[in-house]
């Protein structure tokens, strides 16, 4: 029985002996595994290197000491893609002197002198941080180094002044450009469903039709998925295509399908035209009169054809220039 327990002993410390000192950031860091750059500044090209943030003790980056001379290499940091809430920091290191860096989305920065060096969670309160990053008073050696929290969840602002403007078979949209610096992209919905997203204020809708009301919303997304709330509905109505020779072949196929062919001048046209326009959204009169001018025949002054909106099944307009 002595043997036995002496044995078990022997097994229970060998197995504590040889727990290799790996373990060391908590779930949800928002730095472990990547890796952090080492440069002579935030946001500046240099090495990028895992091993400060590999849950491994046995592994580290060498800080080297601070310089006053801008190109020295002194700074080892880590930028967001998008801008992160920051709860807690935990740091790992052989020397003392370490400060952190917080950059902020628009542009400033905060610093954090004599960072808690020893391996804790350490609780900090900074909102929409793009970039953290460290330098030391000493050569330090950074076994590990993270921090915790979670993406902004702050939407973007609306967008406003949408303008909606109506053209042939189309609407060309266009809004003021939002601001923030995590923007990502717009939503525009037709009629209150998705059509598509977009990155610039301005967007052009075809293969409208003519006559028919559609209404447009626009919202702005961030890098995190934040969407704003919709902007204001815009209603608008695209117009029928506009002739621009000086003469045309109007051909108005009614719906028993008889063909009434008429050469006019674009005036007569563009006046069929607001009539059918102004008709098909429920308002003037339910019938036309087109001039029959060179196929009036017989002894009369002036002929005239009327066409019926309800009876009419299409129309073709061939524009022409006469000399």
């Amino acid at each position: 029985m002595k043997k036995f327990l002496h044995l078990l002993l022997l097994v229970m410390i060998i197995f504590l002996l040889v727990q290799p000192a790996t373990s060391f950031a908590y779930t949800g860091g928002l730095i472990n595994g990547k890796a952090m750059c080492l440069s002579n500044g935030i946001s500046l090209e240099g090495t990028e290197s895992p091993l400060a943030s590999d849950n491994n003790l046995n592994t580290y980056v060498t800080l080297p000491k601070w310089s006053s001379v801008v190109s020295e290499v002194d700074t080892l940091y880590y930028q967001f893609d998008c801008p992160m809430d920051i709860t807690a920091y935990q740091l790992k290191a052989d020397s003392t002197g370490i400060t952190l860096y917080f950059v902020f989305s628009d542009g400033s920065h905060t610093s954090l002198d004599n960072a808690i060096k020893v391996g804790t969670q350490t609780e900090i309160d900074y909102k929409n941080v793009v970039a953290v990053g460290m330098q030391s008073v000493n050569i330090a050696k950074i076994y590990e180094f993270d921090v915790f929290g979670d993406s902004n969840k702050t939407a973007p602002s609306v967008p406003t002044e949408i303008k909606a403007t109506p053209d042939n078979s189309s609407v060309l949209l266009s809004w003021k450009p939002n601001t923030e610096p995590d923007f990502s992209y717009y939503n525009i919905y037709k009629d209150g469903i998705l059509l598509t997203s977009v990155t610039n204020s301005t967007y052009e809708i075809t293969d409208l039709i003519e006559g028919t009301e559609y209404t447009f919303q626009i919202s702005a997304v961030d890098c995190a998925l934040n969407e704003s709330e919709k902007s204001e509905i815009s209603t608008v109505i695209p117009i029928s295509p506009q002739p621009s020779g000086n003469r045309a072949i109007l051909v108005v196929t009614m719906i028993t399908g008889l063909e009434k062919e008429f050469d006019l001048s674009m005036g007569e046209v563009n006046a069929f035209l607001d009539w059918y326009d102004s008709r098909d959204s429920g308002t003037g009169p339910a019938r036309f009169a087109i001039d029959k001018h060179d196929n009036n025949k017989g002894p009369f002054k002036n002929r005239k054809d009327y066409v019926i909106f309800d009876k009419i099944l299409t129309f073709e307009i061939s524009e022409y220039t006469a000399d």
